[in-house]
């Protein structure tokens, strides 16, 4: 494991905790009911050689909250060395603990991954309607729209949150042919 990785946090019981992710913390965990779909189709139970792939990657977390996973997040490379996806599943309600796994996630997951690219994909809002009847709309200007504050989806802000910057709108993307938005971080 790289060294400018962050140790896990130790905490009294009870108290949020984020520790390296275990295999068994993907499958113990409930996703919320808009993380149960990708790309259009619905995602089956996490199985256990799943869940082992995503905890073995050297960029995954857990938040745990006494024996309940609020979280799980992590950067799985896609080019050993060069590149990854930033990726995270919360469990139904994380509430107070919102914010604090944000903020682990902006400033030691991102933050401190030393890939040179990372990069996710997340859901956006459905930009046919807002491109209605302008036939010849620009890619940058089909962004401007999706950023509006009042069209962010929870995706799209979240992973702005954890600072990932907007780069394009992906239109019809999936097996359902939704707008999806490419968010990237480069060093």
């Amino acid at each position: 494991m790289p060294d400018s990785l962050p140790s896990p946090v130790r905490a009294s019981s009870g108290a949020l905790t984020f520790r390296r992710l275990q295999a068994m913390d993907l499958i113990e965990l409930e996703p919320q009911e808009s993380q149960r779909t990708q790309y259009g189709l619905r995602v089956a139970d996490m199985g256990l050689e799943e869940a082992t792939s995503y905890a073995a990657g050297p960029y995954a977390w857990a938040a745990v909250r006494g024996k309940r996973v609020l979280a799980c997040m992590g950067v799985a490379e896609t080019f050993p060395g060069a590149a990854g996806v930033a990726w995270t599943l919360f469990a139904e309600g994380p509430g107070e603990d919102h914010l604090a796994i944000t903020r682990f996630a902006r400033d030691e997951v991102i933050g401190k991954c030393p890939l040179p690219r990372i990069e996710a994909v997340v859901r956006c809002v459905d930009i046919e309607p807002l491109a209605k009847g302008i036939h010849d709309l620009k890619p940058h200007q089909m962004l401007a729209r999706a950023m509006r504050a009042e069209h962010r989806t929870p995706q799209v802000r979240w992973a702005l949150a954890v600072g990932l910057m907007p780069i394009a709108v992906l239109r019809k993307y999936g097996a359902a042919s939704e707008t999806h938005m490419l968010l990237e971080r480069v060093l």
